[in-house]
């Protein structure tokens, strides 16, 4: 009995591991750390998981242009919208070279949110999320 406790917990996690919720950003101005986002754009926040179903994220403060950088397992492409831009079709981008697409004339505020939806196959995609500062 026991080990099929343990087993049915250990099966559990696994597929909860391969989805993770949005990460919102810390309350500082502090810069992108990755060599691929440029310097000067402020991280807002990152969600990562397998687009077989609709994600929505939520983060923190942002300005009027928001760059989101995209990040595959496998070649594909995502439907990315922010707040309520029109969804964009995205192509995964690598570690090296992610996918920057720049989602602008957005009305500034407390509360950003993304949705990303799978556009073809599901891929396991990481997706980071900036201030554009025009």
């Amino acid at each position: 009995m026991r080990t099929k406790v343990l087993t049915a917990a250990g099966i559990s996690a696994l597929l909860l591991s391969g989805c993770s919720q949005s990460t919102p950003a810390p309350d500082t101005n502090e810069a992108s750390s990755s060599p691929s986002i440029p310097a000067q754009e402020k991280f807002l926040g990152s969600t990562s998981g397998t687009s077989n179903g609709a994600i929505k994220g939520t983060f923190g403060t942002h300005g009027e242009v928001v760059a989101t950088y995209l990040t595959c397992s496998s070649d594909g492409e995502l439907l990315i919208r922010v707040l309520d831009s029109e969804p964009v079709t995205v192509p995964c981008g690598t570690a090296d070279s992610p996918t920057r697409t720049v989602f602008g004339d957005l009305v500034a505020g407390p509360k950003l949110s993304v949705d990303v939806q799978q556009a073809g196959d599901p891929v396991a995609y990481s997706l980071v999320l900036t201030d554009a500062k025009k």
